[in-house]
């Protein structure tokens, strides 16, 4: 699985997944129903047909409202404290971890047949995830916030080894989008690493489906120039609680290094305008590209730059043994940001 990050889940939640779904269906009896498909390499085996709508399912913090062929609803309820960083504000990495969320919760129940298109010899991989966020995420959003927040998925293009989708993230009560989130999805073989094509029935059911939003930045590379010979490089070791099932460090958890790595990098006077914690400055969009993997006990080099022509960009490369696993290009604003709990602290003074 060299050069993409896996968020292959456990095989065995899969029957535990169709069972809990069935129970969840209007119409149960859809999901009684299999046929025999090809896997695309000529070979035979039963599958799942779901196709009906899902009744509400509730979970500790999300609720799936609703789940068809190419989209999902989700709610979520409200923002866990967990998630807010040291400056107060809800981090960028749980952020892109929410999302994360979002997107697989629905996957466990059957949303793009996640549990069809995988098994023990093909797996599915992120290789690459755009972030564009509302400024008021940052700024606004606090321990005190009563925010209600929905998700859209989307499903949006297939290729022959990978498809891509849209997460939106909105305030439940007045709809407004506060962040969106765009991933490509490759499976891959999991013996060789190389892509592999789709099983026919996926092929046939969502190769069917145009209109929706095209995303051809998700087929680019990141345009961030390689790193100057003066980059600054921030060192940490991979700890076991950074690593998912897969025990390969977590997309997420990247961008919780290179955040740490900006804020050394901004303490320590190396970027022009921005002089403190950057998670006092608001983020607006992050591009991501999975090229490798790394597990606990690695030792990464975390690198970063600024570009020359608008100093709001800030650039990031993630190497292992000198080879890049993670490459990113970040927006920052130049304004720092007062904790958002001092200033609802303020407004009821």
């Amino acid at each position: 699985m060299d050069g993409y990050q896996s968020i292959r889940v456990y095989e065995k939640l899969s029957v535990l997944c169709r069972q809990e779904r069935a129970k969840a269906l209007q119409s149960p009896e859809e999901s009684d129903r299999h046929s025999e498909r090809t896997n695309g390499q000529g070979a035979v085996f039963s599958v799942e047909i779901w196709t009906g709508p899902c009744s509400p399912v509730l979970m500790s913090h999300c609720k799936i409202q609703s789940m068809e062929n190419d989209m999902a609803v989700i709610t979520l309820h409200g923002v866990p404290y967990a998630e807010f960083d040291r400056t107060g504000h809800w981090s960028i990495w749980t952020i892109a971890k929410t999302f994360e969320a979002a997107s697989l919760i629905p996957s466990y129940y059957g949303f793009l047949h996640f549990n069809e298109i995988q098994d023990d010899c093909y797996g599915l991989v992120v290789r690459k995830q755009v972030l564009r966020l509302n400024p008021k995420l940052h700024q606004t959003t606090c321990i005190f916030s009563k925010l209600m927040l929905k998700v859209d998925l989307q499903f949006l293009s297939l290729g022959k080894t990978s498809y891509s989708f849209a997460a939106r993230l909105k305030d439940a009560d007045t709809g407004e989008l506060l962040a969106e989130n765009f991933l490509k999805i490759v499976r891959i073989n999991k013996k060789t690493g190389r892509a592999a094509g789709f099983p026919s029935f996926f092929q046939e059911k969502y190769g069917r489906i145009d209109g929706n939003e095209k995303v051809p930045f998700l087929d680019e590379r990141n345009g961030s120039s390689d790193p100057p010979l003066d980059a600054y490089i921030y060192n940490v070791r991979v700890h076991r609680s950074d690593t998912d099932q897969n025990s390969h460090v977590n997309q997420s958890t990247y961008v919780k290094y290179c955040m740490d790595c900006a804020t050394e990098a901004a303490m320590n006077k190396y970027y022009k305008n921005f002089d403190s914690d950057m998670c006092m400055y608001t983020t607006t969009k992050w591009e991501m590209d999975y090229i490798g993997e790394s597990g606990a006990g690695d030792l990464l080099d975390v690198v970063t730059w600024q570009s020359n022509d608008d100093a709001r960009i800030i650039s990031f490369s993630i190497q292992l043994n000198k080879r890049e696993i993670f490459r990113a290009t970040s927006a920052f604003e130049l304004q720092k940001q007062i904790s958002p709990v001092k200033r609802h602290r303020n407004a009821k003074l």
